[in-house]
């Protein structure tokens, strides 16, 4: 659409006094619930508590009616002059274009001039209109701090909360005195309940600031929640609430009964703002706060009219009455808030709340036994025991009967309806592929296995979760490290993409050939400690050898520095740690919740490991930036801190996304690498004859040179089977479905229905696979008739979400396999039969195998080389 164009249109808007009406109502639409009727409703309901705001007469209630017009209009004139100010401005245009794009100048109905002009009109007409209703004082202090706010742009500055509530002051003064009469003089009272409100707005209006930080943060402003930060506003907002709150009913002297009409309100935001993060559902905590800032205002009405209804009242009822009040409390809470929405991150919190809430209770109980207010709390406390089983059994019976996979009519365990709980008891012992492949043989291929998880033993799943068309996203388990950011771990596809642009020029070609003596330095180390061993006449123990190489040259990789474990041939007391902190993974994973209230627990044994190794990988990063790009081989870290990113350390976000990648990137580099190399060895030393058949196929190659080993058909056959019998990834990589649902081989999963695709169970799926517990090499060269589905094999990932180390991870073990293979024979060591690697495995986010010892041997000349 060209100028011309939008002008025509414009001016099309201005041809009659209704569209007029229109455009002026489109002006001022967002603020009118959330401004205009509160700031109504406070005049009016103040009217009616009469003298005690007023020192004239009590004005009769007809009089009232006839004024309520007369009010609304007031404080619907001066917010559209506000409105008509503020919206024209570039700056606002740009914001209202990110968080309110359907306003009339970024829709093109009117120009930033036109309003210009429509301000000119409209400013001496809401004077006038302010004057004949007796409140031109009020009204032109607003017109100043209109100016103030917008023209002066102190809308942008720290203190814009400041002004915003001095104006709730000077509205709600003449929205009072209107509804009184116009001429009507305010209490010392009335002054008071003004200032305490105007303390309200200061204090808390910044909620309204939480659901537009991307506009405010485009526009340079200064909010409280971008100046001090989220979470000082969320719990800043949360305390002073409750702290109002408290402070209205002290000052109206409200019977206890009546107190559940605020406190119900600000005990919603105050929850809210502490649990629900994110803008959609901000816009409807700011709505809530409008609708708790309303009940304020009714408290005049009920301190006035209802002063008798006292506590005696409360305390005649039965008891059992307020254990059917706390079953229906637990009730609303779940269908109004905790039915909705994502909830594991805020576990910790949740938590802490309801333990708090009634230890206080129990305990000032006992403390007050005997008066009025021990009856009060004793009541409270039957509330709360009534509570827990309310909110539970609302849960119970939604899952079990009224829930979308109950509809849809899955198959499962009929206790997975109600919790995961289950899951995380079945999988105490880290066997959870073992578990899901037991549900696969009892239920088929698609089990419900949680209240909103299906597991999906069918190939078809990888693409449809993943593929280039597919609309689901990661899981919630996925906010494992949250707050800490990675690449691994982001839910986000926009984000995921952005990051991954940063880690591909890790992975270009260019820097995988810089990459490569890496590895072969690492390479070099295992093949000295296994002629060691040689030598020595002893068994080597393959497992750790395998698991040191892979941290070596992983931290060689990550941070420029090896963990040097080959060298001392003993491990690293950091990946010790790691270890440890990893067995969390394996019973906690069915249930994120548990792990996030695990990992806020006092930091001991396993916790203390996790975090321990948090810490180490931050300390790691941090020294590896301040070393620069003085390195002569260029790390992961190199790229990632290349210039356009342009590193500091106090940057928060940047070295929350360096953090959380140099962990994963340590972790799920190292022990895909080195539990497939272990499945490589064990299978080989299970069936010998494929030694043989790799060593002729890798004697007269050079070992070094990554393209042609990657040319080796046998060397590549015998690391897709390896890793097809053996994912490292066994049971994990858990998506959600979009709102939209998915489709997998023809069955509809619900919207936002958590996915598990356990590669373990549908790579050994007989469906897919002749013989499919068997190692057959062949089955991908010469024997292609065993492979009746090929996509039900997917160690890397599919899509969006592949592993962006694929090619260092394959040319690692590559590199290693021939260096061995061309060298050594090997077989099992006396008494190992090669099945504790299966017997051991555990599913600890990545597989964690069992032991292995092997024997290798040389020709005699290559000892005497040595």
């Amino acid at each position: 659409m060209d100028h011309s164009q939008k002008s025509s249109i414009s001016c099309s808007w201005v041809t009659s006094p209704f569209s007029i009406l229109h455009l002026a109502w489109e002006f001022t639409e967002s603020n009118f619930f959330t401004f205009v009727v509160p700031n109504t409703a406070f005049g009016i309901l103040g009217a009616f508590a009469g003298s005690r705001l007023s020192n004239d007469s009590v004005t009769h209630p007809l009089d009232l009616l006839r004024r309520f017009p007369i009010v609304v209009a007031f404080n619907w004139l001066n917010v559209l002059v506000f409105d008509l100010s503020n919206q024209r401005h570039p700056e606002s245009i740009h914001e209202d274009l990110a968080n309110k794009p359907w306003r009339p100048i970024p829709t093109g109905k009117v120009t930033p001039e036109q309003t210009r002009r429509g301000v000119l009109a409209a400013v001496p007409i809401v004077l006038l209109f302010n004057y004949f209703s007796g409140v031109w004082k009020e009204g032109a202090f607003i017109q100043i701090l209109v100016w103030l706010y917008n023209d002066v742009r102190g809308g942008d500055e720290i203190f814009r909360d400041l002004i915003i509530a001095i104006a709730y002051g000077l509205f709600n003064t003449a929205s009072l005195r209107i509804a009184f009469g116009g001429l009507a003089t305010i209490s010392s009272d009335g002054l008071i309940w003004v200032g305490i409100i105007s303390a309200v707005i200061l204090t808390t209006m910044q909620v309204q600031d939480l659901k537009d930080q991307e506009g405010d943060r485009g526009r340079g402003r200064k909010t409280i929640v971008l100046v001090m930060g989220e979470n000082v506003s969320r719990y800043s907002i949360a305390t002073c609430v409750l702290f109002w709150t408290y402070t209205c009913l002290s000052f109206w002297k409200i019977s206890v009964w009546a107190i559940v009409v605020p406190m119900t309100p600000a005990l919603l935001v105050a929850g809210r703002v502490l649990l629900q993060r994110n803008p959609h559902e901000d816009a409807h905590t700011w709505r809530l706060w409008c609708l708790w800032t309303i009940t304020l205002y009714c408290l005049p009405v009920i301190g006035t009219f209802m002063p008798n209804l006292d506590l005696r009242l409360f305390l005649l009822m039965n008891n059992r009455a307020f254990l059917v009040i706390g079953f229906l409390l637990g009730i609303i809470v779940h269908q109004s808030i905790f039915i909705r929405g994502e909830w594991h991150i805020q576990a910790p919190l949740i938590a802490i709340i309801h333990v708090s809430i009634y230890l206080y209770i129990r305990i000032s109980t006992t403390y007050c036994e005997g008066t009025d207010l021990g009856e009060l709390l004793r009541r409270l406390l039957l509330i709360t025991n009534g509570y827990v089983p309310g909110l539970c059994a609302s849960i119970v019976i939604y899952r079990v009967f009224f829930h979308p996979l109950t509809k849809a009519g899955f198959s499962g365990p009929w206790y997975a309806r109600v919790t995961k709980l289950w899951h995380v008891w079945a999988c105490r012992n880290s066997k959870n592929h073992q578990v899901l492949n037991s549900l696969q043989e009892k239920y088929g291929d698609f089990v419900r296995t949680g209240p909103n998880e299906i597991t999906v033993f069918h190939p078809d799943a990888f693409m449809a979760t993943d593929g280039p068309r597919s609309t689901c996203i990661k899981s919630d388990w996925y906010d494992i490290i949250y707050p800490t950011q990675a690449l691994v771990t982001t839910r986000d596809k926009s984000i995921h993409g952005a990051r991954r642009r940063h880690w591909n020029r890790g992975f270009s070609k260019t820097a995988l050939e810089k990459y490569e003596s890496r590895i072969l330095r690492h390479v070099n180390k295992l093949e000295k400690c296994i002629m060691a061993d040689v030598i020595a006449s002893r068994e080597s123990d393959a497992r750790s050898l395998l698991y040191w190489f892979a941290f070596d040259a992983m931290g060689d990789f990550v941070f420029g520095r090896p963990f040097g474990m080959l060298d001392k041939r003993d491990w690293h007391l950091i990946i010790t740690k790691l270890r440890r902190a990893l067995t969390l993974m394996a019973p906690f994973s069915p249930a994120p919740w548990l792990i996030q209230i695990g990992l806020w627990l006092p930091r001991f044994h396993v916790i203390k490991d996790w975090w321990e190794m948090i810490g180490w990988c931050q300390r790691q990063m941090q020294e590896r930036i301040k070393e620069g790009s003085n390195h002569l081989e260029p790390d992961l870290t190199h790229y990632l801190t290349k210039s356009d990113l342009k590193v500091e350390s106090s940057n928060e976000n940047i070295m929350s996304w360096l953090d959380g990648d140099s962990l994963l990137g340590v972790v799920a580099g190292s022990n895909p690498i080195a539990s497939s190399l272990l499945a490589v060895f064990t299978e080989l030393a299970k069936n010998p004859q494929y030694i043989k058949s790799l060593h002729k196929e890798v004697k007269d190659v050079d070992c070094t040179d990554s393209r042609t080993l990657a040319t080796l058909t046998f060397l590549n056959a015998v690391l897709d089977e390896s890793m097809r019998l053996h994912p490292a990834l066994m049971t994990g990589g858990i998506r959600q479905a979009s709102k939209d649902g998915v489709t997998i081989a023809g069955v509809f999963i619900p919207s936002l229905t958590n996915i598990v695709a356990p590669q373990y169970c549908i790579a050994r799926d007989s469906k897919c696979f002749v013989r499919p517990q068997e190692f057959i090499p062949e089955r991908w060269t010469t024997k292609p008739e065993l492979v009746l589905n090929p996509s039900a094999v997917s160690p890397f990932g599919t899509g969006l979400h592949s592993c962006v180390g694929k090619a260092l991870a394959l040319d690692s073990m590559r590199f290693l396999i021939s260096k061995i293979l061309k060298k050594y024979s090997f077989r099992l060591a006396e008494g190992d039969r090669g099945d504790c690697m299966d017997e051991q495995m555990k599913d600890q986010f990545v597989s964690n195998p069992g032991n292995l010892r092997l024997v290798f041997t040389v020709p005699c000349e290559e000892i005497m080389k040595w």
